[in-house]
């Protein structure tokens, strides 16, 4: 079963990245820049079917609302 923690990852710098170039708010940049860092570190692989299951949001460093 294929991993999606890098591409997870680099969603959320990209997203991180387009909002600081839209100079939005700081910590949700850093929000979504930890949330990035997390899934680069989680020791488990994020499947398609924990992203339906909502297995972020368990995640620690991620949190409801990104």
């Amino acid at each position: 079963m294929k991993s999606y923690n890098d591409d997870l990852a680099s969603a959320f710098n990209e997203i991180a990245d387009l909002l600081s170039i839209l100079d939005d708010n700081v910590f949700k940049i850093i929000a979504y820049r930890r949330a990035a860092r997390r899934l680069k570190e989680e020791f488990r692989p994020i499947t398609k079917k924990d992203a339906k299951k909502e297995v972020l949001k368990q995640i620690p460093g991620i949190g409801e609302w990104i």
